[in-house]
């Protein structure tokens, strides 16, 4: 390493004291102002950041204390969210009830409110909190209340099993409006919804033709179920049955099965 000479250290310290005297002497006349202010510019955003993050969360552990307070208030507001839809849709359904009832004064309604379904999925059943204690019988027809929902196929002291309408188990006597006579099958089970079988095969049915139920009676189970309940309307083309010499038609159901949450049940006095 070579050193320098006191000449050269000399120099050197004569060449400090001068350039120092000459930035007091212009610090003093203002000059620096603007190099002093950028530089301001720079620095004091950096110690501004460096505050913030002094002044905020001491560890990990209070940021992590105040990611889960605001999950749970989320949560929170996500579950009171659910509940008043369902209230809505239950005070909805109930409302209409009421007025199915008024504008059926000859019919004794039974309201049920839905309590469980089939967990295993395998069929479209629905069970209610009302059984025979209310007078419900097998074989009564049950209403959402716009549209027909299925059948009384299952009755306990306060409960009742009611098979949907698109349960391929599921049967029952009905027409369309414009004319002709069938039977409405269920159809979940294989990939559709309903089909009315039996029609007769000279009649031309259209798209959008309404189909309600009728008195002629596909079984002992719908033996109860009054005529002139909607069902749905014809869907698509109708197939001719080559077997029976018929029509099968394609019916798209009113009611929102999925959807149901109260239910009315039609209860016929015993003959």
């Amino acid at each position: 390493m070579t050193s320098l000479t006191v000449r050269q250290t000399l120099t050197l310290i004569v060449l400090f004291v001068a350039s120092s005297s000459f930035f007091i002497v212009l610090d003093n006349a203002n000059v620096l102002d603007p190099v002093k202010t950028g530089l301001l510019d720079v620095v004091q955003p950096i110690s501004r950041g460096l505050r913030e993050v002094a002044d905020g969360p001491t560890n990990n552990s209070d940021l992590a204390r105040q990611l889960r307070e605001a999950e749970a208030e989320r949560d929170s507001l996500q579950a009171t969210v659910i509940a008043q839809d369902i209230l809505l849709a239950e005070t909805e359904q109930l409302r209409a009830q009421v007025a199915f009832q008024d504008s059926h004064p000859d019919w004794e309604l039974v309201t049920a409110q839905v309590v469980n379904r089939d967990p295993s999925g395998n069929q479209k059943i629905i069970v209610v909190d009302k059984g025979s204690s209310d007078g419900i019988r097998e074989g009564m027809a049950v209403v959402d209340p716009n549209a027909y929902v299925g059948i009384v196929t299952k009755v306990e002291e306060n409960s009742a099993v009611i098979t949907l309408a698109i349960d391929d188990t599921h049967q029952v006597g009905a027409q369309l409006v414009a004319g002709g006579e069938g039977i409405a099958y269920g159809m979940w089970q294989e990939g559709r919804r309903m089909e009315l079988r039996h029609v007769d095969r000279d009649l031309e049915p259209q798209e959008g033709d309404y189909i309600v139920t009728a008195d002629a009676q596909s079984d002992a189970r719908s033996s109860l179920v009054p005529p002139d309940l909607p069902i749905g309307r014809v869907i698509g083309v109708p197939e001719q049955d080559l077997i029976n010499d018929s029509l099968i038609i394609e019916i798209y159901p009113y009611s929102r099965f999925d959807e149901l949450k109260v239910v009315s049940i039609i209860v016929v006095a015993d003959e």
